[in-house]
């Protein structure tokens, strides 16, 4: 499974390579919208934050490819998890 695949390379990663430590990584079954191309929600929450961080990625990418998306994201919209979500 992909999210298992990428748990296991953030692991494997130094904090030195990650640059954070996540608390959380969940990534979604891929959708198929009416239009365009498949996708896959990704969610992540770094140990030191409370909010969690979100991207969209296309269902085919690989879990390398979504360890660097995750690496490089800057943060921008943050949704903040209630006590019921941690």
């Amino acid at each position: 499974m992909v999210q298992d695949n990428v748990r296991e390379q953030l692991r494997a990663m130094s904090s030195a390579e990650r640059g954070f430590a996540p608390r959380s990584c969940r990534i979604s079954e891929p959708f198929q919208p009416l239009w365009g191309r498949p996708y896959r929600f990704v969610e992540w929450s770094p140990h030191a934050e409370e909010d969690a961080c979100c991207r969209v990625v296309p269902a085919e990418s690989s879990a390398e490819e979504i360890v660097a998306t995750l690496l490089a994201h800057v943060p921008g919209r943050r949704v903040r998890l209630s006590s019921e979500d941690a």
